[in-house]
């Protein structure tokens, strides 16, 4: 009634000009609204609205267009049933039930047809419409063709398989590879050593000693090639442990003494005293770096010293951590400058190896520093031609204490061994837990390959030990008894039942039988997996030898069990 006052007292001149006034303000609100349709319209992707009832009340061209609609206009009043197959139809209707009810948005995809009426899969998001009290008074739909991204997934994952697939491939021919070359090679080598001790004239000796020595060499640039395909195929894979740092140490210096002996060098070990006891990280690393720095060193240095330092960088070491400084130098032939910088990449040698200068691979210093990698290190060089090198390696340790070493995986069993140069360790078993022993020990050795049955039989039996063979799984548990034997030497590549089922069996023979001390059973493998050493431990295995069985591992396994007397 105001506004009706008001325009009563306006004269004819200004009313006029308020109807023209208000009728551009609707045409603005036209001009607003139809520029706001047009917008909704074009834009990219499947947009529509509905009431709560589920009535269409508006959408763009492209969903007109999918729908086979003049116009957007066409959708309007329109329900599901009316436009869609009766299954699609009640799908949309629950999942537009949901959205109303839930008063939340649902993502989903959806199988439609494009433009063109090609099949394309949408992924879809509903959301409810509120009103000004808040209540859902409808919704809205937006949906994007992601054809061509499932498309793109499908294939990459098809793509991942593949490469899976011929990665595993490619494993599995590298395990069977290592068996069938390393299975031949031991035999070779096993036999040999036999040679070395039972020959005694001098000539034949070195025959059999240069046998040896060659098989040796071979055997260790396959384990080098393999471990290769290993460090390219995938990431290090480091257990951290506890252990002594010396002991580490005087075990690689232990190993170059013969060759140290024969080339006339000294060998020098310097061990900070202050460096802690104990340490909590990889010994397996530590080992392999200075394996082949160590031996790199005694095999470019004709005259003078080797030297092995290893210190406290108590600069940057904390309560927690310490930082080791390990220092491999020699005064060999040294490394040009322009050589410095790529020699840690894989098969590089300063001369080739046709030329006959030196032996080797040009592998050692990529492996090392991958392991240096792994560990979190750094290695650096400092070398010059005719007067010597020098090789710098800070690493990274834990201090062990009660918190951080309770929930330690400890790397107690590793299947390798020194004459492949290769860490060799053994699960060791307290003093009270070893067997006395006034006779021969009694060994089953189960092994199909003839050449390491005559091997390994004539090996262990010239050190006290009486020794029956099983060709197979099967006939090592038909002659196996609790109490019969007291070892068990257990080939893993085994024809019919493998070594570590044949295990298993013998370890549930024992537990019916309720004999209190399982007999220690030791794996030889030819094999070269990654997670073989979790399966073996399993299994019962209670450690992991690399063939080929040498006296030297075969001392080590009867000194960790056994005690004569």
């Amino acid at each position: 009634m105001t506004h009706l006052k008001e325009t009563q007292n306006l004269t004819h001149a200004e009313l006029i000009n308020l109807i023209e006034i208000k009728e551009e303000e609707v045409n603005i609100l036209k001009s607003d609204n139809n520029m706001l349709r047009n917008i909704i319209a074009l834009i990219p992707g499947n947009i529509f609205w509905k009431d709560k009832e589920g009535r269409y009340l508006g959408c763009n061209n492209n969903v007109a267009h999918i729908l086979g609609l003049s116009n957007p206009n066409e959708i309007i009043g329109k329900k599901n049933e009316d436009l869609f197959d009766t299954q699609f139809a009640e799908l949309a209707d629950q999942i537009d039930q949901e959205v109303h009810s839930l008063a939340k948005e649902v993502y989903l995809e959806e199988q439609g047809l494009t433009i063109n009426k090609q099949p394309a899969t949408y992924l879809t998001k509903k959301l409810p419409l509120f009103n000004s009290q808040g209540k859902v008074i409808g919704i809205l739909g937006v949906a994007f063709d992601i054809t061509e991204r499932k498309k793109m997934e499908e294939d990459l994952k098809i793509a991942k398989e593949k490469a899976e697939t011929a990665n595993h491939n490619k494993s599995e021919f590298v395990a069977n590879m290592s068996h069938d070359v390393k299975t031949p090679l031991s035999g070779i080598i096993g036999l040999a050593e036999l040679l070395t001790y039972r020959l005694t004239g001098q000539e034949n000796l070195q025959f059999a000693q240069a046998i040896l020595y060659s098989g040796q060499q071979l055997l260790s640039f396959f384990n080098n090639c393999v471990e290769i395909f290993k460090l390219k195929s995938s990431d290090i894979t480091l257990h951290k442990e506890r252990f002594k740092l010396k002991s580490v140490v005087d075990e690689i210096s232990e190993l170059y003494q013969p060759a140290i002996k024969i080339k006339n060098l000294t060998l020098h070990t310097h061990y900070d005293p202050h460096l802690p006891q104990s340490l909590l990280g990889s010994s397996v690393g530590i080992y392999r770096i200075l394996l082949n720095l160590v031996g790199n060193a005694v095999k470019f240095t004709d005259a003078g010293t080797v030297s092995i330092s290893v210190s406290l960088d108590q600069k940057l070491s904390t309560n927690q951590q310490v930082i080791i400084k390990f220092i491999v130098e020699d005064t060999g032939v040294g490394i040009p400058k322009n050589k410095q910088n790529v020699i840690f990449d894989r098969f590089t040698r300063l001369t080739p190896s046709y030329k006959g200068i030196f032996d080797g691979n040009g592998i050692g210093l990529y492996i090392v520093k991958r392991y240096v990698q792994a560990m979190h290190g750094n290695i650096h060089v400092n070398s010059q031609v005719g007067v010597g090198s020098q090789f710098i390696i800070h690493l990274p340790f834990l201090l062990p204490n009660h918190h951080n070493v309770k929930n330690i995986q400890h790397h107690t069993i590793q299947p390798i061994n020194k004459d492949n140069n290769e860490h060799f360790s053994l699960h060791l078993v307290g003093e009270n837990q070893k067997k006395f022993i006034n006779t021969s020990i009694k060994v089953l050795l189960v092994e199909d390959n003839f050449t390491a049955q005559l091997m390994g039989s004539s090996l262990l039996s010239s050190m006290n030990c009486e020794v029956e063979i099983a060709d197979c799984g099967e006939k090592a548990i038909d002659m196996f008894k609790p109490g019969k034997y007291d070892l068990i030497f257990m080939d893993i590549g085994l024809p019919g039942m493998q070594g570590d089922a044949t295990t298993q069996h013998i370890r549930k023979i024992e537990q019916n039988s309720r004999h209190q001390t399982p007999i220690p059973i030791i794996a030889l493998t030819a094999h070269t997996t990654d997670n073989l050493d979790k399966s073996l431990l399993k299994a019962g295995i209670n450690n992991i030898l690399s063939k080929p069985l040498s006296r030297d591992k075969a001392k080590k396994v009867i000194d960790c069990y056994f005690v004569r007397i």
